[in-house]
């Protein structure tokens, strides 16, 4: 009964994620998706894990999938050590986002503990997702991002559905200068991948047709520009999480819905 009911929550994450993820995007919706924790609502307290040099942020917000859920406060632990406690008290509507909370844009954040409140009667899993926006310049060619990972900056993340194709749209923060090529990484679970389209700030989009498995920690790309580097306005991404056929029919949506990240390089 446990097991069923935990496939259930799962899968209606990835199916929220679906209805969440086809919204159009716009000017205030150029934050990036930097972490993610699937909650198990009998318990009162969680971490969400952050690359120690993903990105710096100006501030940031939640978003919850699959159930409302009252986040009492937030601790920010940055790489350094210094810590920022937030008092939020509020309650977070499934599909809806938390209000913009201000962080010290100048440091990276190793960690940030959570401490929320389930609804009486729900023992499913809820998704919270960490938002950030990028603080000045960490896109720019010349900007900070560009002296980690290679050269390369996460974009944007979301999570993929299992029901069919999400086509999630991604605003891109200002990156003056622009990028020449982009590479998608699939976390916690692998991926089908049918469609990159490229909105760029001037001239046509660049479509990149295919339709790949990508499997968790093995990037796909780069995909280069036929354009070379050129600023970009946003990113049109299909694909859905990957059933685990090998587990049988029954047992195929083991595991939680996977993460989808599109990365830039300069």
């Amino acid at each position: 009964m446990l097991r069923n009911a935990r496939l259930a929550s799962l899968a209606l994450i990835a199916i929220c994620a679906v209805v969440a993820g086809i919204a159009p995007a716009h000017a205030d919706d150029r934050d990036v998706m930097f972490g993610h924790r699937d909650l198990e609502l009998g318990i009162d307290r969680d971490v969400i894990k952050v690359g120690d040099d993903l990105g710096k942020f100006n501030r940031i917000r939640l978003r919850v999938v699959g159930h409302d859920v009252h986040v009492s406060a937030l601790r920010i632990v940055f790489v350094d050590g210094s810590q920022q406690d937030i008092a939020v008290d509020a309650e977070i509507k499934a599909g809806a986002r938390s209000g913009w909370f201000g962080v010290d844009g100048g440091k990276f954040i190793h960690e940030i503990q959570l401490s929320y409140r389930a609804q009486p009667g729900i023992r499913d899993e809820v998704r919270i997702e960490v938002t950030g926006e990028y603080a000045k310049d960490w896109l720019t060619a010349a900007g900070e991002g560009r002296n980690y990972h290679e050269g390369w900056v996460l974009l944007g993340a979301q999570t993929a559905g299992f029901t069919g194709f999400d086509r999630d749209i991604i605003a891109v923060g200002e990156n003056q200068g622009g990028f020449t090529r982009l590479r998608v990484q699939a976390v916690d679970r692998a991926i089908t991948l049918k469609e990159i389209r490229i909105k760029f700030a001037s001239g046509p989009d660049e479509v990149f047709a295919m339709r790949e498995r990508i499997d968790p920690g093995k990037p796909y790309g780069p995909l280069e520009f036929k354009g070379g580097k050129a600023p970009i306005k946003s990113i049109e991404a299909t694909y859905r999480s990957r059933f685990d056929l090998a587990k049988g029919l029954k047992n195929a949506l083991d595991g939680r819905p996977a993460v989808v990240q599109i990365w830039g390089q300069h």
